[in-house]
């Protein structure tokens, strides 16, 4: 049996949009090289063992420490870990003087980072090896089919993509949400995720009298994300910024919180609008200023859409990973490069 140039696990952590974001790179790395894929929720002992005979174990969680320590089973592979959920911060000295002796991964473990702010917290709270942690984004999804065109009963839906965890500060979407439903009836909310504190979300639109304005849509499976018209982006902070990728490439107007790293990827108020963490009012009025105005709405998403499909296409960060896993971008012996 050939062995396969790259092994990815996929844990059952991933939110829907998360995977799916890893599609047109997946797709873009198998048109040259033999790429393997496996759901971990299906795999048996002996079915790991065989996965991980390969030369590059690439694995996908979003509890990637708890991912790492289910790798088990002893191998010669480099193995690749996405830091795509939180990485917590050392609470006491003593945390911190432990972790300056025993590193945070093995050595032959390599880190990569999708967002600029956990690569710096890897490499200067963490103090993990340079050579052992890489800043890499993910790709825009193609695939994804947007829909701006205005409903006959003029409705317009403000949403987002989130895990329902603290790190996505979801009472802050929601207080927006209730500044704007008194002052344009029109306007819909939409939160699409999953996650543990679920239920306390839907408890807080409950207690907000927020019910028949605000959708909250659970699923691990699937997401669509094609009938919103304004994204909101709301975290504390960002593991990856998966959620604009998703709006780009739908060709949404954005508004988001100014997370560490934001201005990177967006240019306020040419490819969206950035407001100061947990400022209700200026992010209402953003929200009414573009619902009143179609045109703004569409020039907005546009320059946004631009730079995805500039900046993110699979093609261009996939040179990255290739560079990554495989120490080099040009296409190897006897594999064909898809057009």
């Amino acid at each position: 049996m050939q062995k396969s140039d790259l092994t990815c696990l996929f844990f059952p952590d991933l939110l829907p949009w998360e995977r799916c974001s890893l599609d047109p790179l997946l797709a873009h790395l198998s048109s040259r090289y033999r790429i393997e894929q496996w759901d971990v929720t299906q795999l048996s002992r002996d079915q790991l063992k065989e996965a991980r005979r390969g030369e590059n174990i690439w694995v996908v969680a979003n509890r990637w420490q708890q991912a790492l320590q289910f790798l088990s089973v002893p191998t010669k592979a480099k193995v690749y870990v996405s830091v795509l959920g939180p990485v917590s911060s050392p609470d006491t000295l003593a945390t911190l003087v432990w972790r300056r002796f025993r590193p945070l991964v093995a050595p032959s473990v390599q880190l990569i980072a999708h967002s600029p702010l956990s690569y710096r917290f890897l490499r200067e709270i963490q103090h993990v090896p340079e050579n052992q942690v890489s800043f890499v984004p993910l790709p825009a999804q193609p695939d994804l089919k947007p829909s701006l065109k205005p409903r006959a009963d003029g409705t317009i839906t403000v949403g987002t993509l989130a895990r329902f965890s603290s790190e996505s500060n979801l009472n802050y979407f929601l207080g927006v949400a209730h500044y704007v439903a008194h002052h344009n009836p029109a306007l819909r909310f939409r939160i699409l995720g999953a996650g543990l504190l679920a239920p306390h979300v839907q408890e807080l639109v409950q207690g907000l009298d927020l019910s028949g304005r605000v959708k909250v849509d659970i699923s691990r499976e699937s997401f669509d994300a094609s009938g919103l018209d304004i994204f909101l982006y709301t975290p504390l902070q960002n593991e990856h910024f998966i959620p604009l990728i998703v709006a780009g490439s739908l060709g949404l107007p954005v508004i988001a919180s100014e997370v560490p790293g934001i201005d990177q990827f967006i240019l306020d108020g040419r490819e969206g609008f950035l407001v100061a963490v947990n400022d209700i009012r200026p992010m209402g009025e953003l929200i009414l200023r573009l619902a009143a105005d179609p045109l703004l709405r569409g020039a907005v998403g546009e320059k946004l859409s631009e730079r995805v499909f500039r900046e993110y296409s699979s093609q261009k960060i996939g040179a990255g990973y290739e560079k990554l896993f495989f120490g080099k971008t040009e296409s190897p012996t006897g594999v064909t490069q898809a057009a």
